[in-house]
């Protein structure tokens, strides 16, 4: 038999490096980006470092949003130029190749944004993990520390 009523949801606990906060300096592009996707990455930090969810194994995340973010803007401006649709030799007429690459790059940027923390509904859905117990370690540290 069923049970009844909803189901309970799953509390969403931050992961550990979503809590750190951005360090002063910005990480450094990668080699591999050209000159626009370093345009769209120095965008992105600073939006990104606005937000102090960024961590230093957020880099890589920050990489493929740079990059996504040029493709996108790229195949927007395609479709600015020639069009939402194309007309084959024989008089057939189809959607733009770039209509699919900007779709699914769109969707590909709101998973990475959402996924490093950078909207606000991220950020309110997330919660920190629950302080950790101290051990007696941690205990007489504390109390060597003190004078």
């Amino acid at each position: 038999m069923g049970r009844r009523g909803p189901r309970p949801k799953a509390e969403k606990v931050a992961p550990i490096s979503m809590l750190r906060t951005v360090s002063t300096s910005n990480p450094q592009p990668p080699d591999a980006l050209d000159s626009y996707e370093l345009e769209c990455w120095e965008e992105l930090l600073m939006v990104l470092g606005s937000t102090q969810h960024l961590a230093p194994e957020h880099v890589h995340l920050c990489e493929i949003s740079a990059r996504t973010l040029a493709t996108l803007r790229r195949a927007d401006r395609v479709l600015a130029e020639e069009g939402l649709f194309v007309t084959h030799k024989t008089g057939y007429r189809s959607q733009h190749p770039a209509v699919a690459v900007s779709l699914k790059n769109r969707s590909l940027l709101k998973t990475l944004l959402v996924e490093m923390g950078a909207t606000p509904l991220s950020r309110d859905q997330v919660t920190p993990p629950a302080p950790m117990m101290g051990s007696k370690l941690d205990a007489f540290l504390k109390k060597a520390s003190q004078p």
